[in-house]
């Protein structure tokens, strides 16, 4: 079960890699038997499904993440039901090499329509994947969970250029290109905080925003956004570049609306 979980968890921190680098998927050649790679990045998003036969489903899914979000087009809904039960924690970053991950705090977890999935990690895109009527936001955090089945559901949070994002002061001074996981004493990070005070939010189904794009994914995207700096979003980008896959076609996936 945990392994599944990790499994969950690893698929969806790609998301937070940047366009200098490469993820890779292995594969053995038919013929001579040794590894051949498959790799993606940032600025071939477009040929992602054929890159390498994993991903196909980058270029033939149907309910594919990010997509615009327009009030105007989600049905109102009561029935959806949220409870966000999130802990605080010391803070923990978690380096690949190509990004930097927030380590979830223990304890915490979602009831995602009586469904609980325990959080894992948040990380952040620049600019933003999901636009908003359109628009594109500065970037956006994106916490990740997965229930007992390793079924994930993501809440995002858009950010919008102004004052500085005091929760996130401390990660993106910390954030680096270096591999591993490091804890930094006396620095609380409460994942809370970074929501914004109107818990509006839309809900769809969605997936991986990166390779192998896999769908199934529950996302619940805040209406309202939080601010991140200019400074900020700058030495984010000049660590991992633009990390925001293009929007998708919404196809005719019904996109709910719950008023917080």
């Amino acid at each position: 079960m945990r392994t599944t979980l990790l499994l969950a968890a690893s698929a969806v921190a790609l998301a937070a890699c940047g366009s200098a680098t490469e993820d890779r998927a292995s594969t053995a050649d038919a013929e001579s038997g040794e590894t051949q790679q498959a790799s993606w990045t940032y600025e071939n998003p477009a040929s992602w499904g054929t890159v390498h036969e994993e991903y196909a489903t980058c270029a033939t899914g149907t309910v594919q993440s990010p997509i615009n979000l327009v009030r105007a087009e989600a049905t109102d809904s009561e029935d959806v039901t949220l409870e966000i039960n999130w802990e605080s924690g010391p803070m923990i970053i978690d380096g690949a090499g190509y990004n930097s991950d927030l380590v979830a705090p223990e304890g915490g977890y979602i009831m995602l329509e009586g469904t609980r999935y325990d959080f894992l990690q948040v990380h952040v895109h620049v600019p933003s994947e999901y636009t908003i009527e359109g628009e594109q936001p500065a970037g956006d955090i994106h916490f990740v969970h997965a229930n007992a089945d390793g079924e994930l559901a993501v809440i995002g949070v858009s950010m919008t250029e102004g004052e500085p994002n005091t929760v996130l002061a401390a990660a993106f001074e910390a954030f680096s290109n270096e591999e591993g996981a490091q804890t930094f004493g006396g620095i609380t990070f409460d994942p809370n905080a970074l929501l914004p005070e109107t818990r509006s939010f839309f809900r769809f189904p969605g997936s991986l925003t990166t390779p192998p794009c896999s769908e199934g994914v529950n996302w619940v995207f805040m209406s309202e956004p939080v601010t991140v700096s200019a400074d900020q979003i700058a030495a984010y980008t000049a660590l991992y570049g633009n990390t925001a896959r293009p929007v998708q076609p919404t196809g005719d996936r019904e996109i709910l609306f719950v008023e917080g």
